[in-house]
């Protein structure tokens, strides 16, 4: 489905869920797109008429349909360039290796396989800044540098039309996902309060439905502190019992393992069994946590890899640190 927002902007919404995303379309004297992942609503914007083809970040599900842009300039930010000639990277799954029983492929097996154009280069003819204004003719936008979900994630501002495209600073239930290798939710909320600063009349995601408009800040503002919540939860269980971070995960089912990541070929994988068997890094093994304050080995620097763990969407379950991330 397409929205029309604005008379040079539409917005171009999946139909096919979180292996998917929403889109933005500019219709100028340049026809420019955000983003590639509409997956079934993507040929109503004819993207091989599209000039220009710009991708928020690397995941695939915001650049699987940039193929079909067989005449735009590619554009991504630099810090995205060489993640998106990962498979891991491409499907946020970096780091597998070290913390499941099992290789990346073999577990993919059971899904189909890895498909192969994950292995494949995928085109890049430039590189977008923090800062960049592009102009596509009465229509202009600027690029920010938004970090936090990976490394070199950005947001676009449309000054004139007081609107946001802010990627995948979703605003979904499952949100916010900083469970990837470059993730970092110091940089995470920064981001979000930057946007809070600019207090756009509207904002779009990568997922949401819809235009979001009226209450802005608070929308962000609850969103961005489900991360400390969600970090005050996983302490506040460690105070009560003090645990290694295998007995966390174990927490999480009586079976101790870890719930199947997202996608592997369009449809979501997540059961509620799983053979795959969550391998703690040895760094994590070295004693129980310090509950008295941060230790060593479990500052925030790693949280995010524990919330690759307990994480709701990739799950479905509900734990205590999750259940009331949208309350108090």
């Amino acid at each position: 489905m397409i929205q029309q927002i604005t008379p040079t902007i539409k917005i171009v919404y999946t139909e096919d869920g979180f292996t998917e995303s929403n889109c933005v379309l500019v219709e100028d004297d340049v026809r420019l797109m955000i983003d590639s992942g509409a997956g079934r609503a993507l040929s109503e914007a004819r993207p091989d008429t599209v000039d220009v083809l710009v991708n928020s970040h690397h995941h695939v599900d915001h650049i699987r349909g940039n193929d079909e842009f067989i005449r735009a300039r590619i554009l991504a930010h630099d810090l995205e360039k060489d993640a998106m000639g990962s498979p891991e990277k491409l499907m946020a799954v970096s780091g597998w290796n070290e913390l499941m029983e099992g290789t990346l492929e073999e577990h993919a097996a059971q899904f189909g396989g890895i498909p192969a154009r994950l292995y494949e280069p995928w085109r890049v003819d430039g590189t977008i800044a923090e800062g960049q204004s592009i102009d596509c003719g009465s229509t202009r936008f600027e690029v920010l540098h938004t970090p936090g979900h990976t490394a070199g994630h950005c947001s676009f501002f449309f000054p004139e039309e007081s609107v946001v495209f802010m990627g995948d600073i979703c605003l979904t239930a499952a949100g916010p996902w900083y469970g990837e290798e470059h993730a970092d939710i110091d940089e995470f909320i920064r981001s979000i309060d930057r946007i809070i600063e600019l207090n756009p009349a509207r904002v779009v995601t990568g997922h949401r439905p819809g235009v979001i408009e009226g209450d802005i800040e608070k929308v962000l503002t609850e969103y961005r502190d489900r991360m400390l919540k969600r970090e005050r939860r996983i302490f506040n269980h460690l105070r009560e019992h003090p645990s290694t971070i295998h007995e966390l995960a174990s927490a999480i089912s009586s079976t101790g393992r870890i719930p199947r990541p997202l996608c592997f070929s369009g449809k979501n994988p997540c059961s509620k069994s799983t053979s795959s068997v969550w391998r703690p890094p040895e760094r994590w093994n070295r004693s129980r946590a310090d509950v008295s304050g941060r230790s060593r080995w479990f500052r925030r620097a790693e949280i995010h890899d524990l919330y690759v763990l307990t994480n709701p969407f990739r799950s479905g379950l509900s734990f205590p640190w999750h259940r009331s991330d949208r309350s108090s």
